[in-house]
C-alpha cells in the first residue's frame, strides 16, 4: 500500500470530484473488493462522497469514499422514477461518449471504498453526470432518503382522489419554483377529525415582480381550490392557495411550514430556473 502523503497527492492530482465515475477497467477490482457479482462494462460506479472528503489529506478521519452502482436502462425512462418522484429508484442521464444515456440506480446499491483505493484510478474519461442539473438530481435523491417530509399516512390518503390531478395542475404552473405547505397536525388524526391545510405556492423574485407571469397562474390556483373542495369535510383549507416571492419566505417561516417534496418534480423539469435554495426538513 502506497504511503498516505502520496496517496493525497495522487488523488488531488487525478482530479477526483463528487460525479466522476469509476474507470471501467477498475471494475473486477471494485466487484472483488465489494464481494458482489461482476459489474459490466455498461455500468457505472458513480462517485458521490462530498469532494472536499474525497480530497481530505486525513485517512483517518475519511477512510472511505462512496459510491453508487447505476444499470443501464434498456426500456424508456418511467416518469415515476425521474426527479426524485422515488425515493427508492431514480432514472438520470449520463453522457456516455457525447451521448445522453439513461441508468437506474437503486438506493441500496450505495457501497465504501477504500480512499486510498482512487490514488491508483483516474477518472473515467468516456463517461461521466450528462451536466450540474444530473448531478444535483442524483445528490439531493440520495440526501432524501434521510431528510424528506413525512406527512401523516391519513393526509395521504385523503388527498389521493385529487392528487394525481393536482400534480398534472401543478406541472402547468411552470412559474412555481417550491410548494409548502402547513398543517394544524402533523399526527394520525381520526376519520371525524379534519386536517387543516394551508399552501403557499412560491415563485422566484423576477417572475413574481412579472405581472404576466403572476396573471397566468390565477386560473390554476382556482382549479387547485375546486380539486381540494373535494376533500372536504376531510381536509379543509385554511384560505386559498397564497403566491409568494422567494424573497419573502423567512427563516421563521421554514421552520413553521414544510416543504411538499413529492411535488418537487415539477420544478426539478425547470432545473436551470429553479434552483431551490430551501431546506427540505419535515
Amino acid at each position: 500500500m502506497m504511503m498516505i502523503e502520496d496517496a493525497d497527492r495522487r488523488i488531488r492530482a487525478q482530479h477526483w470530484r463528487q460525479g466522476r465515475l469509476l474507470p471501467v477497467a477498475s471494475h473486477a477490482v471494485v466487484a472483488q473488493q465489494l464481494n458482489i457479482a461482476p459489474l459490466s462494462d455498461d455500468d457505472a460506479c458513480v462517485v458521490i462522497s462530498q469532494s472536499c472528503d474525497l480530497l481530505s489529506p486525513h485517512f483517518e478521519d475519511e477512510p472511505f469514499a462512496e459510491i453508487v452502482i447505476a444499470k443501464p436502462l434498456t426500456i424508456e425512462p418511467n416518469p415515476n422514477r425521474r426527479y426524485r418522484r422515488n425515493p427508492r429508484w431514480l432514472h438520470f442521464q449520463l453522457r456516455v461518449r457525447g451521448e445522453r444515456v439513461f441508468y437506474e440506480a437503486w438506493i441500496w446499491h450505495r457501497y465504501r471504498l477504500p480512499r486510498q483505493l482512487f490514488a491508483e484510478l483516474t477518472p473515467d474519461a468516456e463517461r461521466h453526470l450528462a451536466d450540474d442539473d444530473e448531478q444535483r438530481l442524483l445528490v439531493q435523491w440520495l440526501a432524501a432518503r434521510y431528510d424528506r417530509t413525512a406527512l401523516p399516512d391519513a393526509f395521504q390518503r385523503r388527498l389521493g382522489a385529487v392528487k394525481d390531478k393536482f400534480e398534472d395542475r401543478l406541472r402547468k404552473m411552470a412559474d412555481v419554483s417550491a410548494v409548502f405547505i402547513s398543517l394544524n397536525s402533523y399526527e394520525e388524526l381520526s376519520e371525524e377529525q379534519p386536517y387543516h391545510l394551508k399552501i403557499i405556492l412560491v415563485m422566484r423574485v423576477d417572475d413574481y415582480a412579472n405581472p404576466q407571469s403572476k396573471g397566468k397562474l390565477t386560473p390554476h390556483l382556482v382549479k387547485l381550490v375546486e380539486l381540494l373542495e373535494k376533500c372536504v369535510p376531510h381536509i379543509e383549507m385554511i384560505g386559498e392557495p397564497v403566491l409568494r416571492s422567494e424573497q419573502e419566505i423567512t427563516l421563521h417561516d421554514l421552520r413553521m411550514l414544510r416543504r411538499w417534496e413529492e411535488f418537487d418534480s415539477v420544478s426539478y423539469r425547470e432545473a436551470q430556473k429553479h434552483q431551490p435554495p430551501y431546506p427540505v426538513k419535515g
